[in-house]
């Protein structure tokens, strides 16, 4: 394996932390939407069919079955963002359920008490203390969407898996590709770590 072929598995980092990214963005924003919404059952179905079933059928649902049964052909950009996205939202969302669940009930009887409406409570007693605990758990679920975007190889998508399939198939070696490949996930991934460890002590401490 020559230089080329490391610098074309490196350049795959980026797809991977693209869709790590604008998934995991698109997914916070949803479970925040949905832990506050009214919809209990619907809720109850999100989280048990995509936690439920593999990312990999997910995907295979919107990537091959939706053109067979509906007629709508989804790019792989497009199954892959919306796959990730709510697959992680399903996992975002149980997270903040179970930090909703375990704050004290008698700080929301105080605000009833000072005659707050359920909106002023959700928004100033709430929110900012599900959002303080939940960002270190959101955090971890960013980090594990750049290990999932490797599945997207399944469809074609040229992430660094994919690239690691194809310089291997030409070389004949696996040992050098599949060493740059590990080396650019684990690259990534600690400095994402890095990065939300450093934003937890400078903001949330």
């Amino acid at each position: 394996m020559n230089f080329d072929h490391a610098l074309f598995i490196l350049q795959g980092t980026l797809v991977n932390v693209t869709y790590a990214l604008l998934a995991g963005s698109l997914a916070f924003f949803i479970s925040f939407f949905l832990l506050f919404s009214p919809f209990k059952y619907f809720k109850l179905a999100y989280l048990s069919i995509f936690r439920g079933t593999p990312l990999l059928v997910q995907l295979s649902f919107f990537y091959f079955v939706l053109p067979q049964v509906l007629s709508i052909h989804l790019s792989v950009f497009t199954s892959g963002i919306i796959c990730l996205t709510l697959n992680s939202t399903a996992y975002m969302l149980a997270s903040l359920e179970s930090i909703l669940k375990s704050i004290d009930t008698s700080q929301i009887l105080a605000a009833q008490t000072l005659q707050m409406t359920n909106k002023e409570i959700k928004r100033y007693i709430i929110f900012p203390q599900v959002l303080k605990t939940g960002l270190s758990s959101l955090g971890n679920e960013w980090i594990n969407l750049i290990k999932e975007s490797s599945i997207l190889s399944f469809i074609g998508e040229m992430d660094l898996i994919r690239r690691f399939q194809l310089v291997s198939s030409e070389t004949y070696s696996y040992l050098e590709p599949l060493f740059v490949t590990g080396f650019c996930f684990y690259i990534t991934i600690l400095f994402f770590s890095l990065f939300l460890n450093f934003f937890e002590k400078k903001y949330l401490c």
